[in-house]
């Protein structure tokens, strides 16, 4: 717990981007000379993310939740995937705070998504907020046995969420409010990022830029047919892509599928 005593806010921040789209990353962007967490009280937020999901959780008692944890932890950069089930409260509960997205390609994202499921440890929370995302009940098309097998999810799940997540962060966060930045970027946009907040980009450490990576591959991708993927990948990205695009100095490929 934050001391009550510590100075007032220099700014007020949510990075509200996708798990594997550099949340992690971001908040140590800050973490050297800023109070910033990555994913604070996540045991706290799943649960009421799922009580939402099942309806034992109103909004309300939600909003109530992010006041009391907003003033006990003083965060200046919260940076969390959770932050986008209660998008809509934070944008209305805190009028002053600002909003940083990261995005990766579709492909790049669902390759590091599957590489960090397969190779650590999912608590039952976790797990059940993965079914939540992706849809732990849908049935597989003959050509995705791949995933299939190793207990993962259809592509349509995990493009579907890639799709609507980072959608819905356009939608909901007010164009002056929000700041899009491409996840292979981030180490080349301090600037952008420290003015959108408004400190000096030498209170951000670039070092941080990239945190958190899996180190294992697993190569599944490689083993759907490359025609298919792409295919799905457009078809379910492409409208999302160029409006993220919209926003981006330089833009995302679709099928780009390493990072």
């Amino acid at each position: 717990m934050v001391s009550p005593f510590v100075r007032p806010r220099r700014f007020h921040a949510f990075g509200v981007g996708m798990a594997k789209s550099g949340t992690h990353s971001l908040s140590a962007l800050f973490g050297r000379h800023h109070r910033s967490a990555h994913e604070p009280e996540e045991h706290l937020l799943i649960k009421l993310i799922l009580g939402m999901a099942n309806g034992s959780t109103s909004t309300a008692d939600a909003e109530r939740y992010l006041i009391v944890s907003d003033k006990r932890l003083k965060l200046e950069m919260n940076s969390s995937s959770l932050n986008y089930f209660v998008l809509p409260s934070l944008v209305e509960l805190f009028g002053d705070a600002r909003f940083i997205v990261t995005v990766r390609p579709p492909l790049q994202w669902l390759e590091s998504m599957i590489n960090q499921q397969l190779g650590l440890p999912c608590p039952v929370r976790w797990q059940r907020l993965r079914d939540l995302r992706f849809g732990g009940t849908a049935r597989f098309p003959e050509r995705e046995y791949a995933l299939e097998r190793r207990g993962l999810y259809t592509l349509d799940g995990y493009l579907s969420y890639w799709a609507r997540h980072n959608r819905d962060v356009l939608q909901q966060v007010p164009a002056d409010r929000l700041l899009v930045v491409e996840t292979n970027r981030l180490a080349s946009s301090l600037e952008r990022i420290a003015g959108f907040v408004g400190v000096p980009a030498s209170t951000l450490d670039s070092n941080n830029a990239h945190t958190f990576k899996t180190k294992q591959r697993f190569d599944v991708l490689s083993e759907l047919d490359r025609g298919y993927l792409e295919e799905t990948a457009e078809r379910i990205c492409r409208n999302v892509v160029e409006a993220c695009n919209s926003r981006l100095s330089s833009p995302l490929q679709i099928t780009e599928d390493r990072g």
